[in-house]
């Protein structure tokens, strides 16, 4: 959600139009590091959406949520590596990071 003034003149001869988020070229930056956080944090956007419900705050649809993802996101995370990954304790993971990815520490989540 954007809150924005229509265009005013503050100085002769220079208008504005005042937004309540920067833009990161054509998107609201917010609209890009919500979903971001969302994702990397394993979180979801259902749970997003009911935090957002609780503290009356409006969100973004999932096809929007989906969108972010797909086209910006998803992308940029295949670029980067993983040094230490925190699981819980389940057995499979704990044999699967040990057998295929013995270059990624293991840590626990409490």
């Amino acid at each position: 959600m954007v809150l924005s003034s229509p265009w005013r003149q503050f100085v002769v001869g220079h208008r504005r139009k005042w937004e309540s988020q920067t833009r990161v070229g054509k998107l609201f930056a917010g609209n890009l590091l919500v979903p971001s956080a969302v994702f990397l944090t394993g979180g979801s956007h259902s749970i997003f959406v009911e935090t957002c419900h609780l503290l009356s705050l409006v969100s973004m649809s999932l096809q929007q949520f989906t969108n972010q993802h797909r086209i910006y996101i998803v992308p940029e995370a295949h670029g980067c590596s993983i040094e230490t990954l925190a699981t819980d304790r389940h057995p499979s993971v704990r044999v699967h990071l040990r057998d295929s990815h013995a270059d990624i520490w293991h840590e626990y989540d409490l």
